[in-house]
C-alpha cells in the first residue's frame, strides 16, 4: 500500500478514535441545554441600595458575572431580570448518571445532617414526661451509635438537676442548708452539662465535613525517597481527625466520602447547581492590608470581648476591622497546630504568627489595618487586577499568580516600602486568604498561596475565574432566595418526537445518498457519520452544551456536508460525462469543487467568529457548533472521502463509477434543464418585492404579539398540586384552553417521570398583570391546586413593630433574647438583627414549613421592594403530638449593610418592621401559589443590540469575503440582498402564521402562532447559512465559466445556473425533506424552529438561483440585455470550452 494513504488512514482512525472516546458514553459526555433538558433556577437579589440608576447597575453585574461563571460562553446559562432587584440564573442539568450519583451522595450527606440534634431539641424533650419522652428520645437518636446511652444519662442529669433545683427552692430562706443545696444544684448543672455536651459530640458538623471533602488529595513528597507520604494529604489528615472525634460513625463518613468521590469523577465542572452558587458567590473585591501588630493594639483583649459582644460588623475602632480567615487549616502545619488554634485561637495567632486574631461563632477571625496608608482597596481609584493564573508556591503547592496594573504597581511599591518586614493580608471579599510577611519591594506581581497543601482544583478554578472577571458593581445575596428544578422547555415528550423525526430524516437522506450515487453514496454517508463524530467529540471535549440553536447548527452541517459531497460528485460526474478516465474525473471532480466548497464554509466560519465574540449566550451556540462541523465537513468531505476512493482504487482498481443518473439517461436529461433564468429576471424581481413589501406589512401589522417570552417581559407564576397529585404536561396545556393563558408556556417544575408527570408547574406568560395572571391559574387549577391554611401564633395582629413580638438580638443566647429562660439556643452570628417569636402556633407546624411560607412571601410583587436578607427558622417547644412540629418558634434575621441595632437603631427600625411584615402576612395568608413574578426580557436590550451589531458585522465580513474571492464589490452586495431577501419573506410568513392558524387553512398546513424565540433566531441564522452556500456555488461556477471575462455574459449565468440545477435539487431537496420530515412528526419543541427552515429553505433556494444571479447584471452593459441574448446553450456541453478544455485528460 502506498506511504501516502497510509498515514492519511491512520490519521483519520486516530481523529475518529479521540473524538469517540472524547463523546463515550453520550449520555453522560454531551451536556444537553435548558431547552432539551432541563434545569435548575436560582433566584437572586442584587444589592442595588443607593444605585442612581439600578436598572443599570444589575445589568453590568450580570455581564461580570457572565465573564466569571462561563467566559466561553458555552455552557447555555440563561440570565432573566426580574421585576424589582432580582435575577433568575438557569443552568442545564447534567447527564442522568451524574445527577443520580450527585443525588445519592447528597442523600447520604443529608441524612448526616438530619442525625444531628441542637441543644434546644434535647432540652425540649427532656422537659416531656413519660411516654412522650420516650417517643420523643427515640426519635432525637436516630440510631446513631451511643445517642441512645447519651441521652439517657442526659435525662438522668435533667431529672437530678430539677431535683436539686426543687431541693434549694424548699430552702433557700435557710442560709446554712441553702449553701448546701447550691452546691448540690452546682454540682448538677455541671453534670447535666457534660451529659449534653456527649450527646453533641454526637453530631458531625456538615459544614466541618463538606470543608474536608473540598480539601486537596495531594500527598506531600518525601524529600529523601521522593515518594508520596502514605496519609499526608490534607483531606487525609482532617478525615482522621474526624474518625478519632466520631469512632462510632467511622463507616458513614467513609461511605459518604466514597460517594462523594464517585460523584466527582464524572461531574463537570458546572453539573452540579453548587458549582453555580460559589461561582456566583463574592463580589470578586480585592484587597491588601497590613495586619495589626501587637504592639499597635492597646488593647487586643477589649477588642476580642467586644467582637464577641457585636459582632464583626461592628468593627473594632474606626481604623481597625476584624476579617474573616477563609480555610484555618491553611494556617496550621500538622494536626497539633490545628488543635491549638481550635484550643486557643488568640494564643495561636499571636505565637506562631504574631498576629491579633480571635475566635467568633465557630470561624476565626484577624484584625486588619482599614487606613488609605495601611491598605489599598476599592476606595483608592485607578488601581485593579490585570490578570491571574495558575502558578505554584515555593514548596510546589498550587497558587494563584496576578498581577496589578501600573496603578495598583505603584500603590502596591509604596504599600511594602513603607511596611518591610510586616505582614500584609490578601484579602477577597472580606476573606483572608494568606498574610505574607513584606521581605521587599512588591510591585505589579504577586502569589496567593493556599497554605498547607495549597489549593484544591476547586478552589484554584473559583479564584481565577472571580479574578479574572473583574470585582461586581453590585453583589448578590449570599444564597439563591429561591432554588426549583425546570422542566425542558420544548418538554421531554416533544424533544424525543423531535430528536426521532430529525434521526428518522437523517437516516432518509442517507439511504437516498446510497440509492443515488451507489457506493460514493456510502463513503458518503460514512463521512457524514464521521462528521458528527467528530462535532460531537470537540463538543464534548470543550464541554459546551447543546441547544436547539446548537443542534441548528448541526442540522446546517450535515446540509453543508451532504451538499460538499454532492458537488464532488456531480463534477466527478460531469467529467465523466464529457469522456474523462476515472483517474482524471476523481482528481478533476475534486480540484474543480474545491472553491466551491471553501468558499461557501470560509464564508459561514467567518459569520461564526463574529457571533461567537459579539452575540447572545444562545447564539454562542449555534456558532460554536456550526465552526466545528464546518473544519470537520472540510476534513470529511476534501480529505477523508478522497482517502477512501484512493484506497478502494489502490486495491481493487476502479474501473467505473456508478451513479444513478448514468445508468438511468431519463434523469440526466432532467437534470440538465435549458431554462432561461436571466430571461425572467424581471419576472423574479417583482414576484420576490411583492413577497418583501406584503412580508413587511405582516410582521408590521402582527406588532409586538411576533415576539416570544425571550424579547418580552411578562409574568411567571408557580403552582404546587395536592399531596400525592400529578399531572401530565399535556393536560395542564389543556386546562388553560379557552383562558387568558392558552398560549402560555407551561414547564414542569421538580422531579418529573418518564411521562412527564409532575407535581409542580410553572407558567409563564407575556401578560404583565400579574395579579390577573395568578387569579386565572387559581380558577383554572381549582380543584387541583395545593391550597395551605393560614398558621395562627400570639401577637400576629400587631400592625407596627412595638406591639409585635418582634427583639432586637443584642446577645447570643436565644433565651435572654426573648426572655425565655429556658431557650438555649446559639444566635451569635445574628447579633444586631431582629428575632420574631412564634408563640401558641396553630396548627403545629414545622422548621420547613415555616420557612418555606416566608420565603414564598419574599417572592410575592408586594415585597419586591424589600432587598434580601438571609433568615433561619428555629424550633423552640415541639408539640408534645408530634415532636417534629412545633408550636413555638422563632425567626432569626441577621443584620445587613447600615441595619444593626449597634450601628443605627432607627434603619433598625425599619428593617424590623419590614420583617415583622413578611412574617406576619406570610404566615397569615392562606397560600396557593408558590410564586408570582413579573420579569425583563431574557434577551435584555444590551445582549438585543449585541446580535443586531453581530448581524451587521457578519454582513459586512461576508460582503469584504465576496468581494476579494471573486474580484466584485457586486458579488458581496447580490448575496447579501439575497440573505435580507430570504430573512424578510420567513418572518413575513410567521407573522402570517398568528392570523390564519385557527382557520381550515392554518390547520391544513399544520400551523400555529408562530413567534420570534431563540429557536426561530437559530433557524433564521441556519437559513443564511444555507442561502449564503447556494449562492456561492452558483456564483463559484459562474466565475468558472467566464473565464478571462471581465464580466459574466447573461448566457454564461444561465449556463452556470442550469450546470448547478442537479447539486440544487438533489441537497435542498434532501434538506428539505428531512425539514418537513421534523415539522410534521417533530411535535411542539421544534414546531417554530422546522416552520421557519421548511420556507427558509424554498425561499433560499430561490434566490440563490432567481435574485442573487441577476443582480450581477445590475451596472453593467449586460443590465438590459433582452432574453434573446440570455438564451442557454446546449447543458452538455461547458458553457465556455476555452475555460474546461485546455490540459485537460482524457
Amino acid at each position: 500500500m502506498d506511504s501516502k494513504i497510509t498515514w492519511k488512514l491512520i490519521l483519520i482512525v486516530f481523529v475518529l478514535l479521540v473524538c469517540g472516546y472524547s463523546m463515550y458514553p453520550p449520555k453522560e459526555r454531551l451536556n444537553l441545554g435548558i431547552d432539551l433538558r432541563g434545569g435548575t433556577s436560582l433566584l437572586y437579589e442584587v444589592d442595588t441600595q443607593d444605585a442612581n440608576n439600578p436598572e443599570e447597575l444589575i445589568k453590568q453585574t450580570i455581564a461580570i458575572l457572565q465573564k466569571r461563571v462561563d467566559p466561553a460562553g458555552v455552557r447555555n446559562l440563561v440570565w432573566r431580570v426580574e421585576s424589582g432587584n432580582r435575577v433568575e440564573i438557569q443552568m442545564p442539568l447534567a447527564s442522568q448518571s451524574v445527577v443520580e450519583l450527585r443525588k445519592q451522595w447528597r442523600e447520604q450527606f443529608d441524612q448526616l445532617s438530619q442525625r444531628n440534634i441542637q441543644r434546644a431539641a434535647v432540652i425540649s424533650a427532656l422537659r416531656l414526661d413519660g411516654a412522650a419522652r420516650t417517643e420523643a428520645i427515640k426519635q432525637l437518636a436516630h440510631e446513631v451509635p451511643g445517642r441512645a446511652e447519651a441521652l439517657e444519662t442526659a435525662a438522668a442529669t435533667f431529672d437530678a438537676l430539677q431535683d436539686a433545683r426543687a431541693g434549694y427552692e424548699k430552702v433557700k430562706d435557710d442560709e446554712e442548708k441553702r449553701i448546701d443545696e447550691a452546691g448540690k444544684v452546682a454540682a448538677a448543672e455541671l453534670a447535666f452539662d457534660a451529659a449534653i455536651k456527649a450527646v453533641l459530640e454526637t453530631n458531625i458538623s456538615p459544614v466541618e465535613l463538606g470543608n474536608v471533602l473540598e480539601l486537596s488529595t495531594v500527598q506531600k513528597i518525601d524529600p529523601d525517597t521522593k515518594q508520596p507520604i502514605e496519609g499526608s494529604s490534607p483531606r487525609e489528615a482532617a478525615l482522621e481527625k474526624l474518625f478519632a472525634q466520631h469512632p462510632s460513625r467511622a463507616d458513614q463518613i467513609r461511605d459518604i466520602v466514597g460517594a462523594f468521590d464517585a460523584y466527582q469523577k464524572v461531574k463537570g465542572p458546572l453539573d452540579d447547581p453548587e458549582d453555580l452558587k460559589r461561582l456566583l458567590q463574592g463580589a470578586g473585591v480585592l484587597e491588601f492590608r497590613i495586619a495589626v501588630s501587637p504592639e499597635e493594639a492597646a488593647d487586643a483583649d477589649a477588642m476580642r470581648r467586644q467582637l464577641q459582644e457585636r459582632g464583626p460588623r461592628a468593627g473594632a475602632d474606626a481604623t481597625m476591622k476584624w476579617f474573616l480567615v477563609d480555610d484555618p487549616t491553611e494556617w496550621t502545619d500538622k494536626p497539633a497546630d490545628l488543635k491549638a488554634l481550635q484550643a486557643d485561637p488568640a494564643a495561636y495567632f499571636l505565637n506562631s504568627r504574631g498576629l491579633i486574631g480571635a475566635g467568633y461563632g465557630g470561624d476565626y477571625y484577624l484584625l486588619l489595618w482599614d487606613t488609605p496608608a495601611k491598605s489599598i482597596t476599592q476606595k483608592q481609584p485607578g488601581w485593579e487586577l490585570s490578570q491571574a493564573s495558575p502558578g505554584m508556591d515555593q514548596r510546589g503547592f498550587p497558587a494563584v499568580d496576578f498581577a496589578l496594573n501600573e496603578i495598583g504597581g505603584s500603590l502596591m511599591d509604596t504599600l511594602t516600602s513603607q511596611n518591610m518586614g510586616r505582614q500584609m493580608a490578601i484579602v477577597l471579599d472580606g476573606r483572608v486568604f494568606s498574610a505574607p510577611s513584606i521581605r521587599g519591594n512588591i510591585r505589579s506581581r504577586g502569589q496567593i498561596s493556599g497554605g498547607r497543601g495549597g489549593f484544591s482544583p476547586v478552589e484554584l478554578e473559583y479564584l481565577i475565574q472571580t479574578l479574572n472577571a473583574g470585582s461586581l458593581k453590585a453583589r448578590l445575596s449570599e444564597e439563591p432566595i429561591s432554588e426549583r428544578n425546570i422542566g425542558p422547555a420544548i418538554g421531554a415528550d416533544n424533544l424525543h418526537k423531535g430528536l426521532d423525526s430529525a434521526i428518522d430524516a437523517m437516516i432518509i437522506v442517507a439511504i437516498f445518498m446510497m440509492l443515488y450515487y451507489f457506493f460514493a453514496g456510502a463513503v458518503a454517508d460514512f463521512a457524514l457519520f464521521a462528521n458528527l463524530v467528530i462535532i460531537l467529540g470537540i463538543m464534548a471535549s470543550l464541554q459546551a452544551t447543546f441547544t436547539l440553536p446548537g443542534i441548528a447548527g448541526i442540522v446546517l452541517t450535515i446540509g453543508m456536508a451532504v451538499d460538499a459531497n454532492v458537488l464532488i460528485f456531480e463534477r466527478i460526474r460531469e467529467e465523466l460525462r464529457a469522456g474523462r478516465n476515472i483517474t482524471a474525473a476523481m482528481r478533476l471532480g475534486y480540484q474543480k469543487a474545491l472553491s466551491s466548497i471553501i468558499d461557501g464554509n470560509l464564508t459561514n466560519l467567518i459569520v461564526c467568529f463574529v457571533l461567537g465574540y459579539t452575540a447572545t449566550a444562545d447564539v454562542k451556540g449555534f456558532a460554536v457548533t456550526l465552526g466545528i462541523g464546518i473544519c470537520a465537513t472540510l476534513f470529511t468531505a476534501l480529505f477523508m472521502t478522497r482517502v477512501f476512493f484512493d484506497l478502494y482504487h489502490h486495491l481493487i482498481g476502479i474501473k467505473r463509477f456508478p451513479m444513478l443518473p448514468l445508468v438511468v439517461p431519463a434523469i440526466e436529461r432532467t437534470l440538465h434543464p435549458r431554462l432561461n433564468w436571466i430571461g425572467r429576471r424581471y419576472v423574479f424581481f417583482g414576484i420576490s418585492g411583492t413577497l418583501m413589501v406584503l412580508s413587511l406589512f405582516m410582521v408590521i401589522q402582527r406588532g409586538s404579539d411576533i415576539f416570544d417570552i425571550e424579547f418580552r417581559a411578562g409574568t411567571e407564576v408557580e403552582f404546587a398540586l395536592k399531596e400525592g397529585n400529578t399531572l401530565h404536561l399535556q393536560d395542564v396545556r389543556d386546562k388553560l384552553v379557552g383562558t387568558p393563558l392558552e398560549e402560555a408556556t407551561v414547564v414542569p417544575v421538580g422531579e418529573t417521570d418518564q411521562q412527564v408527570n409532575a407535581s409542580r408547574f410553572s407558567i409563564i406568560t407575556t401578560d404583565t398583570d400579574s395579579n390577573q395572571v395568578a387569579q386565572v391559574v387559581r380558577e383554572t387549577f381549582a380543584d387541583v391546586i395545593d391550597i395551605q391554611p393560614v398558621i395562627h401564633f400570639a401577637g400576629q395582629g400587631a400592625e407596627e413593630v412595638a406591639g409585635a413580638p418582634v427583639y432586637p438580638i443584642t446577645r447570643g443566647n436565644l433565651g435572654e433574647v426573648v426572655n425565655e429562660p429556658g431557650v438555649e439556643n446559639d444566635v451569635q452570628d445574628a447579633v444586631g438583627g431582629v428575632a420574631v417569636l412564634l408563640k401558641d402556633v396553630k396548627p403545629s407546624s414545622t422548621v420547613s414549613d415555616l420557612e418555606a411560607r416566608i420565603k414564598a412571601m419574599r417572592l410575592q410583587p408586594d415585597f419586591e421592594h424589600m432587598q434580601f436578607r438571609p433568615f433561619r427558622v428555629i424550633g423552640i417547644k415541639p408539640d408534645p403530638s408530634s415532636p417534629s412540629r412545633f408550636v413555638e418558634a422563632a425567626v432569626i434575621v441577621p443584620p445587613t449593610g447600615g441595619n444593626s441595632y449597634f450601628e443605627d437603631e432607627a434603619n433598625w427600625q425599619s428593617f424590623a418592621g419590614d420583617e415583622w411584615h413578611v412574617v406576619s402576612q406570610g404566615l397569615g395568608r392562606e397560600k396557593s401559589l408558590s410564586r408570582v413574578s413579573n420579569f425583563s426580557p431574557t434577551v435584555a436590550t444590551t445582549m438585543a443590540n449585541n446580535a443586531i451589531v453581530a448581524v451587521l458585522l457578519s454582513i459586512i465580513a461576508i460582503v469584504i469575503y465576496i468581494w476579494f474571492r471573486f474580484g466584485s464589490f457586486r458579488h458581496g452586495i447580490a448575496a447579501v440582498v439575497a440573505l435580507i431577501h430570504d430573512v424578510t419573506i420567513t418572518l413575513g410568513l410567521v407573522a402570517l402564521s398568528g392570523f390564519i392558524y385557527d382557520n381550515a387553512f392554518g390547520h391544513a398546513l399544520l400551523l400555529d402562532p408562530f413567534r420570534i424565540n431563540m429557536g426561530m433566531v437559530a433557524a433564521l441564522l441556519t437559513i443564511i447559512g444555507y442561502s449564503l452556500n447556494d449562492t456561492i456555488i452558483v456564483f463559484d461556477r459562474i466565475r468558472e465559466n467566464r473565464g478571462k471575462l471581465a464580466i459574466a455574459t447573461p448566457r454564461i449565468m444561465n449556463d452556470s445556473i442550469n450546470q448547478t440545477v442537479s447539486r440544487t435539487i438533489i441537497t435542498s431537496g434532501t434538506t428539505f425533506l428531512a425539514i418537513v420530515m421534523m415539522y410534521i412528526f417533530g411535535g411542539e419543541g421544534i414546531h417554530n424552529f422546522a416552520f421557519a427552515m421548511t420556507v427558509g429553505v424554498m425561499v433560499g433556494t430561490y434566490s440563490s438561483i432567481a435574485v442573487a444571479s441577476p443582480l450581477l447584471l445590475v451596472g453593467t452593459k449586460y443590465a438590459f440585455a433582452s432574453a434573446e441574448a440570455s438564451a442557454p446553450t446546449d447543458p452538455t456541453a461547458p458553457a465556455d470550452s476555452s475555460a474546461y478544455d485546455k490540459g485537460i485528460e482524457r
